[in-house]
């Protein structure tokens, strides 16, 4: 064990409600994968890599919102050729015959871009094949000047956006913004990719056994089936008022799991306040809406504030805050959803969240 858990580090990274950013674009990734792992698996991502390993001829141009995946699918892309991502934004030709371009709106102006659309498709036209990622703007800038056989590049565009993706003779255009990160599947591994057991063995002097440590015990939650479905919800919610991007929900995430702790303000909290230490107030269901949280940062996230707009947690029960702290008077039904501590009957007349060791059972209170 370390000094501090380097995933609380990784997920730090992934914010974009911080100065510690870095981690949340592809460009500065590398790092935290060393930690994290693999990629999550998407199916874009596996069509891609298929497509590069069958070397059928033909050009694939995925446009999207920033943060929805286009340059991890490139990564993807690249690693299927065994080769790495360009550094630059120019196209570039990754191993003979197969050309990327990485950024188009990364080039310098317009004659630029449609200077290397066109050599794109020179490059497919001669049997290779070209992957193109473009903002949606940039791209339709472009389009009126690229001539493809058959019929218009924009109406090709404006079928893709429509319907998700569309194909014209060698091109297909591909909205990446149709990438849903709720779909069951890739939401599952999402939150494995930021919890899954063996990442939160803790650091030294973890006060996770005693006292609670509130990130592992976030982590710990996000877990349960029960959990993640509610979540899931709650974002789809949010997705009513913006395109959901990866980047910002595995940011949501991230900073539902550690907030603004460290490991050595956990460690000091405990040891200054014993059980005391922590509350609700750093559970993910308060730190998922924004909790800790500025609200000029809040503003950085359009999903976040879409999910904020359901307005959950500002309804209040004063009985049921009443038994929150103290469970003893509260009907059956209360103590078995409150949760009573390990090894005491969740139902029994002494059960009690006094004795808790989860941060996530304890509210703070003048009481």
């Amino acid at each position: 064990m370390t000094a501090e858990n380097s995933t609380v580090s990784a997920l730090r990274g992934l914010s974009i409600f911080s100065a510690d950013q870095g981690g949340a674009y592809r460009e500065h990734y590398a790092e935290l994968a060393a930690i994290l792992g693999a990629d999550v698996q998407t199916r874009l991502g596996r069509h891609v890599r298929d497509w590069a390993h069958s070397g059928l001829a033909g050009a694939t141009l995925l446009t999207g919102n920033a943060g929805t995946g286009k340059t991890a699918v490139a990564e993807a892309y690249c690693h299927a050729l065994r080769t790495s991502l360009p550094d630059t934004d120019s196209p570039a030709e990754v191993t003979p015959g197969f050309l990327v371009i990485k950024d188009l709106s990364g080039l310098q102006n317009e004659p630029e871009r449609t200077d290397a659309l066109e050599h794109a498709l020179r490059v497919v036209r001669s049997g290779g094949q070209a992957l193109v990622c473009a903002n949606e703007g940039v791209l339709r800038d472009c389009l009126p000047n690229v001539r493809v056989v058959g019929a218009s590049m924009l109406e090709l565009l404006d079928d893709a956006l429509r319907v998700g993706a569309a194909a014209l003779a060698e091109v297909t255009i591909i909205n990446v913004n149709r990438q849903r990160p709720t779909a069951k599947g890739l939401w599952d591994s999402l939150l494995d990719y930021l919890t899954r057991e063996e990442l939160w063995s803790g650091c030294d002097g973890c006060p996770y056994a005693e006292s609670g440590c509130p990130m592992r015990s976030n982590a710990d939650a996000l877990r349960k089936p029960e959990v993640r479905q509610a979540l899931r919800t709650l974002v789809r919610l949010g997705t009513g008022e913006a395109v959901p991007t990866l980047r910002e929900v595995l940011a949501i995430v991230s900073s539902a799991i550690i907030g603004s702790d460290t490991c050595r303000s956990v460690k000091d909290a405990a040891r200054d306040q014993d059980m005391a230490a922590f509350t609700a107030e750093q559970g993910y269901y308060s730190r998922v809406l924004g909790g800790g949280l500025t609200d000029e940062e809040i503003e950085r996230s359009p999903l976040l504030v879409g999910m904020r707009r359901a307005l959950l947690g500002f309804v209040s029960d004063l009985q049921v805050d009443e038994w929150l702290r103290d469970t003893s008077g509260a009907p059956r039904k209360v103590r078995v959803l409150a949760g009573a501590p390990d090894g005491e009957d969740p139902i029994s007349d002494t059960a009690s969240l006094s004795a808790s060791r989860s941060p996530l059972d304890r509210v703070r209170t003048p009481v």
